[in-house]
C-alpha cells in the first residue's frame, strides 16, 4: 500500500494545503498519522475519487474508469 503525504494528494486533487487538511480533519479524506506525519492511502484515495464519479456528482458521465498507477483516465484500454 502507497501512503501519499499531503503536498501529493495537493497535486493529484490540485487543492490547497489548507482544503487537504479540512478534509482529514473532518473525516472526509481517511488519512494514518505516522511519526507525526499525515499519510493518506493512494488506493482509498482512488477509491473514494472513483465513488464520487460514480455517484453521478461530477458533470461529466463516466462509463469506464481504468485506475493506473498515475492516477485514472476514462475507458479505452490499458
Amino acid at each position: 500500500m502507497k501512503l501519499l503525504n499531503v503536498p501529493q494528494v495537493m497535486e493529484k486533487l490540485s487543492m490547497s494545503r489548507s482544503k487537504v487538511y479540512r478534509m482529514v480533519n473532518n473525516g472526509t479524506l481517511p488519512s494514518v498519522i505516522i511519526g507525526g506525519c499525515t499519510r493518506i492511502p493512494e488506493e482509498i484515495l482512488d477509491e473514494m475519487l472513483i465513488n464520487k464519479l460514480k455517484e453521478g456528482k461530477n458533470k461529466t458521465k463516466i462509463e469506464n474508469i481504468h485506475v493506473l498507477s498515475g492516477g485514472w483516465r476514462e475507458g479505452g484500454s490499458s
